[in-house]
């Protein structure tokens, strides 16, 4: 069985935008210094990067900040 393509970042604001798109997330990495969030790969993850860079992602604000607190605080927990 073949392991998909996984699609890592450090970004945490683009890590909880595609977390409110439903994209599936593995596991957060820890190291000495950063985080990373690493997302399985897929079209549809490619294209909400490349849309959240643009500047066209959208996403419902409310969960966005929520999403957001729950990264922090499970980061911070760690």
């Amino acid at each position: 069985m073949n392991k998909p393509h996984t699609f890592g970042t450090s970004d945490l604001s683009l890590s909880t935008a595609l977390f409110c798109e439903n994209h599936n997330l593995e596991y957060i990495n820890t190291t000495l210094w950063k985080w990373y969030f690493v997302f399985t790969e897929t079209a549809e993850l490619k294209k909400a990067v490349k849309e959240f860079y643009d500047g066209m992602l959208r996403v419902d604000p409310l969960e966005y900040f929520n999403t957001l607190k729950m990264f922090k605080t499970r980061l911070h927990n760690n």
